[in-house]
């Protein structure tokens, strides 16, 4: 970790649960208040409802399990995607079925060409499949306009890439208030918010700093502070520590444990590290566009 990095009392991130945009990241995600534009009334799908429904969950065991709804952030149901050209048919994912709990950090790993990042787009709304589901706050994200898509990529889902995608020309605070500018937060709230979490990730003194001015792992604590700023439900993770040497890839993997353990984050981090992978909840194996087995581990896992 850093070791320039100031103590913090844990009060300091506190706001009032009532604020719209908190910063305490003790307080349970807002899963239960979508964007004001997603009406599920408007959707015109069959949207499953708050009991105990079963889930044909076949990346586990092939058998009916039973998942409470409540605590369901992510739900990915027969997914597939078939791209098409004048070389022919690519079947890229052939029915992809899990479930990712709220407050879990799940690896998702596999070869190259295995699926892996048309996947992780998919779950984020960058690209629509050929067929299947994926529910976020229990909506039908895919039955959704174009518009509410935007809208609830924008708050309901974080991203964290290997790449960074930091804005250079711009400072380290401002990069990380773009999503809360674009969700219509006050100025005064995203400054506020962006300041926070800059200084819970220990980079609060770069704040106007450009990005190209900072390490690896201090852009990728930015990106961090980014992937947070609308509060989330879900953060996807790219290959986050792909970049990054294994020291500060260490870092950047104990900051994202970090927040799922302390904070309650819900996170899906896809790596070719195995040994990062079982250091997390759960890890999703894919090969060949399917889920080839899924793997508890035990020492790391959500109880």
């Amino acid at each position: 970790m850093n070791s320039n990095r100031a103590p913090h009392d844990q009060n300091d991130l506190e706001e009032s649960e009532n604020a719209e945009f908190s910063v305490d990241l003790n307080i349970k995600p807002s899963y239960s208040n979508p964007p004001p534009r997603v009406s599920q009334q408007n959707l015109g799908r069959d949207l499953a409802d708050d009991s105990d429904v079963v889930v044909d969950d076949t990346a586990r065991s092939n058998n009916a399990k039973k998942t409470n709804r409540s605590n369901i952030a992510m739900e990915v149901r027969n997914l597939h995607k078939i791209y098409e050209s004048q070389a022919g048919k690519s079947v890229v994912l052939k029915g992809i079925n899990f479930i990712i709990k709220k407050g879990e950090f799940v690896s998702i790993v596999g070869p190259s060409g295995s699926g892996k990042s048309t996947l992780l787009n998919i779950m984020g709304a960058l690209d629509t499949p050929s067929s299947g589901k994926i529910f976020i706050n229990n909506v039908d994200i895919f039955a959704l306009s174009k518009s509410q898509i935007a809208d609830m990529r924008n708050k309901l889902i974080g991203y964290i890439f290997q790449s960074y995608n930091l804005i250079n020309r711009t400072t380290v605070q401002k990069n990380v208030e773009i999503p809360a500018i674009i969700a219509g937060m006050s100025d005064k709230q995203r400054k506020s918010r962006a300041l926070k979490l800059l200084d819970l990730l220990g980079i609060k003194n770069k704040s106007n700093y450009k990005p190209t001015n900072l390490s690896g792992g201090q852009q990728q604590r930015v990106a961090i502070a980014r992937s947070l700023m609308n509060n989330p439900a879900i953060i996807l993770a790219d290959e986050a520590t792909g970049n990054l040497d294994t020291k500060t890839g260490e870092e950047v993997f104990e900051l994202l444990r970090m927040l799922t353990k302390r904070y309650n984050r819900t996170i899906v981090f896809v790596t070719h590290n195995p040994e990062l992978a079982a250091r997390t909840d759960r890890t999703i194996f894919i090969k060949d566009g399917q889920v080839e087995r899924e793997s508890i581990n035990q020492k790391y896992a959500l109880t």
